[in-house]
């Protein structure tokens, strides 16, 4: 860590009132600040050991605090009462994530006449320029085009809707991290990502994104060059071959994976291909 922390590593606790000490004074002594690792002055195995116990001390005093909870769990048989006394706002709700209760965009605070765009991961409404210029550089949301006669058409990552509210293709690239220095003419922070014309497959957790593969670009020697597979993997993106990148796998699709494979063994393989199929084919994203 390169900043200091300040204070030092905590010590026991010591008994420096008497046993009619006020109850004031026992919840302090019960329920201590968390404490602070001087990891500065410690070399690397020091300053873990130091750290697990801290994390050790920090679990059992809320562990010891929480005895004194006097609420009880909801059993299985409450909490299904508690969700069908609200099933009709429950679904109200529900009905109402698909719809679009405003025009005004949530960014440029502009008012569109020909329909409003709903994202659902960035949780706001986009007037069709904004939604153009933040969702050009990151496909994987997933994004609603609501008309002015209340329809709506959920939007794939290559489309965008016109100033009149026409829904336009346009090349969308896997989203990667730029150079810090280009490889020709050595200058730095000049590199930007543009879209090829060459279609890559990206999977998912939400299925898959039909792409073009990006090009790095540079403003300053106008030289244009391809990512390498170690440009993929440094941003999330493993090919299915070193030399090919006809098809990129999330990083979080193969975590997810291989935690899935260990817990469900040979069930896994074949429904998560159907997941993937069915969620690629309802086009969500």
């Amino acid at each position: 860590m390169n900043e200091e922390c300040s204070g030092n590593i905590p010590h026991a606790l010591e008994e420096t009132e008497s046993p009619s000490s006020s109850p004031a004074k026992e919840s302090e002594l019960r329920s201590p600040s968390p404490p602070i690792v001087e990891s500065s002055l410690m070399d690397h195995d020091d300053f873990h050991s130091a750290l697990e116990q801290n994390v050790l001390q920090e679990f059992n005093n809320v562990h010891f605090t929480s005895k004194n909870l006097t609420q009880k769990p909801m059993c299985k048989e409450t909490a299904f009462e508690s969700w069908k006394s609200k099933q009709e706002i429950v679904y109200g709700s529900l009905v109402d994530s698909y719809t679009a209760n405003q025009n005004l965009c949530g960014l440029c605070k502009a008012i569109s006449g020909y329909g409003i765009i709903k994202c659902k991961d960035c949780c706001n409404y986009l007037c069709f320029s904004c939604d153009r210029k933040r969702h050009s550089y990151d496909p994987s949301h997933q994004r609603m085009y609501f008309k002015t006669d209340s329809s709506f058409k959920s939007l794939l990552p290559t489309e965008f809707i016109t100033s009149r509210g026409e829904v336009v293709e346009q090349r969308v690239h896997v989203p990667l991290f730029p150079l810090p220095i280009c490889t020709e003419c050595d200058s730095r922070e000049t590199s930007c990502l543009i879209a090829s014309s060459k279609i890559c497959y990206v999977v998912t957790r939400k299925g898959r994104l039909d792409l073009n593969l990006p090009v790095f670009h540079c403003q300053n020697c106008e030289k244009s060059t391809f990512p390498t597979v170690e440009d993929y993997i440094s941003s999330g993106f493993w090919p299915g071959t070193p030399e090919r990148f006809t098809v990129l796998f999330h990083q979080d699709v193969l975590e997810f994976w291989h935690h899935l494979r260990l817990l469900t063994k040979n069930v896994v393989s074949i429904m998560l291909r159907v997941v993937f199929s069915i969620a690629t084919k309802n086009k969500t994203i």
